[in-house]
């Protein structure tokens, strides 16, 4: 049987998830939980496609005023987070992570 982890753990774990750039298998074989369970904490903690986490972050895909994609994060009070094309992956999943965590 896995390991018994609190809401507040799996609010973290799925913030963690959700900030990684992991897919979901790639996740739950890292942190050795179960894909399925990623899904149901998901849902409950209302972060299913197209519905916007429950710390009142949403992430929306922008384009650029190039035509190019860029990240948009757009926070409950109105402030937005842009980062243009060039920005690097990795960049944007940590500051994804921080606001995250800062708010949940």
């Amino acid at each position: 049987m896995g390991r018994k982890r609190s809401a507040e753990q799996w609010q973290r774990l799925i913030a963690d998830y959700e900030a990684s750039g992991l897919t979901q298998v790639e996740f739950a074989r890292k942190h050795g939980v179960a894909e399925s369970s990623i899904q149901r904490w998901r849902s409950r903690l209302g972060r299913g496609e197209g519905q916007v986490p429950a710390c009142g972050v949403e992430f929306v895909q922008v384009k650029a005023n190039d035509g190019e994609p860029a990240v948009q994060i757009a926070l409950s009070e109105g402030v937005v987070i842009r980062f243009g094309q060039a920005a690097e992956a990795s960049l944007i999943a940590e500051v994804a992570q921080h606001v995250a965590r800062a708010r949940c």
